[in-house]
């Protein structure tokens, strides 16, 4: 909350959800979803599809999604409207988004709208563009969510399951005296977290579906330590009363999928990284659903990120489109092979041609963080590249491009991509995205100097000249950009 935007600047991780490939698989699901709504009937009203996103952080996997969920509704010639609903609880990060030039156009167009949400309250959801409460009459039709990385940091319950008796697990919280200032602990890293199993009052939850979940282990587990997303389902029921109990969620997060991978766990572990997070458990989820008439769908087992959906008051068999886009998409090549493929490049880029670089560059989506990994090796073996490769990067750069999305602090992609053509001498392109980056990222000696190289090339020597004098202000020291204007100077005269 303090740190607003800031937070996601080399603190927070999140490309593994916030990556282009990730945004079109979710627009691919929701897209498949909102078919199967449309084949039913009944969606010609005035109101549009709701797709809601939980705890969006940064704005970039929403820009994402938002850009290519609209570009397949229109190229699907199909007559309805959805609303994309950007939601956190902290007003820093709304204020953000509201002003972001890469959102502006979609909001305009009517798709896009934000607004606040706590997932551990009850606060109304109040939609900052259309400027009123989002509530039940708005839902014709389903509302889909997506959940990206927040079930996890939200309250879970703790128990421990043996012989079919469940227990509470209590906990306390320590840390050394030298570890807190004023009140606040320093570093989250050095708290220690222990559990202390205690009888379960009965019913222990308030909600007859809660409890039916919890009971269900009491059977299913021999001897576990388990969480119960007490977080992820409050807002799960609060969502779907409010969407007139028809909702559908898409999920990745860190997280148990299967009873076998519930069994046997020690007490449950909280990881510290800019925020913090506990493994999910999504079976907990899938049942809940189940109990709303709903259904599940989870992949075969995978290392690392896990991505399902989950419906309620339908089943995925009598859905074909999105029983197609959840084999395509989630069980065939998903986020988390993508990731796992993606990071398995990077790591051995000398070993790759500039061949099957590009098409892991095609495969991303045309990602700028995906290219800034391998650009210096793009530029060192460009010139002795064959023409139709050089043409495979050059005409995926205007994609990127458009999948820029400004952070503040972060990587400068568009001058990634000006370098990129610098390289191939393409000094008309190159000028174009150094402009680019100047009007992001301001003012430095690198892009002046590199701009005043591009318009020498184009030969405008005057501007040239004065980009050359600029970038000596920046840099008094440079002796390259001295003979620069030492040179251009004699060639004016």
């Amino acid at each position: 909350d303090s740190e607003g935007i800031r937070a996601w600047v080399k603190k927070v991780p999140y490309f593994v959800t916030s990556n282009v490939f990730i945004a079109k698989t979710y627009a691919s699901v929701l897209f498949a979803f909102m078919r199967d709504i449309h084949l039913e009937g009944n969606v010609n009203d005035a109101n549009p599809f709701y797709v809601m996103e939980l705890g969006t952080g940064s704005g970039k996997f929403s820009f994402y999604v938002v850009k290519h969920l609209n570009e397949l509704v229109q190229e699907s010639g199909l007559d309805f409207r959805f609303t994309y609903v950007m939601t956190d609880f902290t007003e820093n990060n709304l204020a953000y988004w509201k002003t972001h030039p890469a959102l502006m156009p979609y909001v305009e167009q009517g798709c896009l709208d934000f607004a606040i949400y706590n997932m551990e309250n009850d606060d109304p959801l109040q939609l900052e563009v259309a400027g009123r409460e989002l509530k039940a009459e708005d839902f014709t039709k389903p509302l889909s969510v997506c959940a990206n990385y927040i079930f996890d940091t939200v309250s879970h319950d703790a128990f421990k399951v043996k012989n079919g008796v469940i227990e509470e697990l209590q906990l306390t919280v320590s840390t050394e005296d030298s570890n807190v200032e004023a009140g606040e602990v320093l570093d989250l890293n050095k708290l220690h977290v222990d559990y202390q199993p205690q009888p379960l009052s009965s019913p222990y939850y308030d909600d007859a579906n809660f409890e039916a979940v919890l009971q269900s282990y009491a059977k299913d587990l021999e001897d576990s330590n388990i969480l119960i997303p007490i977080g992820a389902l409050k807002s799960i029921r609060k969502l779907h009363k409010m969407a007139n109990g028809n909702l559908f969620i898409i999920a990745s997060d860190k997280a148990y999928t299967k009873l076998s991978e519930l069994e046997g766990l020690n007490t449950p572990s909280i990881a510290f990284h800019g925020s913090f997070s506990m493994m999910v458990n999504f079976d907990a989820i899938a049942k809940y659903f189940r109990l709303l008439n709903g259904d599940a769908f989870f992949q075969t087992p995978r290392k690392g990120l896990k991505t399902c959906t989950f419906v309620s008051n339908r089943q995925f068999a009598d859905l074909p489109f999105s029983r197609e886009a959840n084999q395509v998409r989630l069980e065939g090549f998903a986020p988390a092979d993508y990731f796992s493929y993606h990071r398995q490049m990077c790591d051995n880029l000398a070993n790759y041609s500039l061949e099957a670089l590009a098409a892991h560059l095609n495969l991303s989506g045309w990602d700028p963080y995906v290219f800034n990994k391998m650009m210096n090796k793009v530029n060192q073996d460009l010139s002795k590249a064959p023409q139709l490769t050089k043409d495979s990067f050059s005409q995926g750069m205007a994609r990127m491009a458009s999948n820029f999305y400004y952070m503040p602090s972060s990587q400068d992609y568009l001058f990634d991509i000006a370098v990129f053509f610098h390289t191939l001498q393409d000094y008309a392109n190159a000028k174009i995205y150094y402009q680019q980056s100047l009007n992001y990222f301001g003012e430095n000696f690198n892009v002046i100097y590199n701009l005043g190289l591009c318009f020498y090339y184009l030969q405008d020597k005057a501007e040239a000249l004065a980009l050359f004098e600029k970038a000596k202000q920046l840099s008094p020291t440079s002796r390259e950009v001295s003979e620069w204007i030492q040179f251009v100077k004699n060639e004016l005269r």
